[in-house]
């Protein structure tokens, strides 16, 4: 018998999950009047995923209905977790990445259906990414953690000729579970495997933590972000040493700046990168200003002896370090003598002036 036979206006249901359906029974449900019914199905919500179920329509009655769809009851599923009817399939579109406080309807109604016709529409169902690790998902009403839920869709018509009435009933079931990349790394005929998934979980995340460390190596050996355990050993693997006068964050810039350092040692570019280093003040040369004296000889007039001329042994090889510090800064001068002392070239005179004015 076909719906335009039929004594009672029946509504035809469609089911487009957004991942396969996964038999919950071989004994379907029964609506009301054991015609439209179709076997339950479930769809799987992943943390930070959003995830669809398309409902299609269509009836042959003879004369247009109003159908009403009232899915009971999404309060019971975590909170924010129901993201309501909608005629598009575009989540981002429809904004529905952005959280509200308000509540969405569970209840559609569709006016004046006409026969023959399809109409479509989409449920959205969303969990945050870090739902596992938030407290929010555990109350004193509920100090357990729920991964099953069940929804019904009760499907209601009316018209002129009749008043509103039940024409289809259908389960609907939600699993929460973590998101997998070991299954997707399986045919598609294992993901409607619920033990399977569950059971290849077990070994992901046995071996993720290995997985993510070799992942990520290189973020161990870049000094600027590495574990404070591991600067001891970046900085005896490039043959330099944590300074206990210095910050951490300095001697992080100092292992890493280390092979710089060796190329530019004893010259004029390596001093000042070691004072920036050790004083952090500005590299440039109004904070950090070294002055190279060159010998003019002897010779009469503007000419200081001793100073910019040579005359017996006079000041060959000789330079100034000026620094000029601000308010926040205060500056060690001893530890910057040693600094001058350490890394000058080993025949070079210099003098040190701190100018704090």
């Amino acid at each position: 018998m076909t719906l335009a036979q039929s004594k009672q206006p029946t509504v035809s249901i469609k089911f487009y999950p957004q991942q396969i359906p996964r038999r919950q029974s071989d004994t379907p449900l029964m609506s009301r009047d054991d015609r439209g019914s179709i076997e339950s199905l479930a769809l799987v919500l992943e943390p930070g995923e959003f995830r669809s179920l398309e409902v299609e329509l269509k009836h042959n009655w003879r004369s247009p209905l109003d159908v009403e769809l009232e899915l009971d009851d999404p309060t019971n599923l975590p909170s924010g977790c129901f993201r309501g009817w909608h005629e598009s399939d575009n989540p981002y579109q429809l904004g529905l990445d952005r959280e509200t406080s308000s509540a969405l309807p569970s209840r559609l109604r569709i006016a004046q259906f006409p026969a023959e016709r399809v109409q479509r529409r989409v449920l959205f169902f969303y969990l945050p990414a870090d739902f596992f690790e938030s407290d929010r998902v555990l109350t004193q009403s509920q100090p357990r953690l729920n991964l099953e839920y069940s929804l019904e869709l009760k499907v209601y018509v009316s018209s002129r000729d009749f008043e509103r009435q039940l024409v289809n009933l259908q389960t609907i079931g939600l699993q929460i579970r973590s998101s997998s990349l070991y299954l997707n790394l399986l045919p598609r005929i294992y993901h409607a495997n619920d033990f399977l998934e569950r059971f290849i979980k077990i070994l992901e995340e046995a071996f993720d933590p290995t997985v993510r460390t070799s992942g990520m190596m290189w973020a161990y050996l870049d000094p600027r972000i590495a574990p404070k355990s591991l600067l001891p050993f970046l900085a005896h693997w490039v043959g330099s040493t944590i300074d206990p006068r210095l910050s951490e964050l300095q001697n992080r810039y100092l292992i890493y700046h280390a092979v710089n350092l060796y190329r530019w040692h004893g010259t004029k570019a390596g001093l000042r990168l070691y004072l920036h280093l050790y004083t952090r003040l500005p590299l440039d040369d109004r904070h950090i200003d070294i002055q190279e004296v060159f010998d003019r000889g002897l010779r009469l007039g503007n000419t200081s002896l001793g100073v910019d001329s040579t005359l017996g042994s006079g000041r060959a090889y000789h330079f100034t370090v000026v620094l000029r510090p601000m308010e926040d800064i205060d500056i060690d001068e001893p530890l910057v003598r040693e600094i001058i002392e350490q890394y000058k070239p080993a025949f070079c005179t210099y003098d040190l002036r701190i100018d704090r004015s």
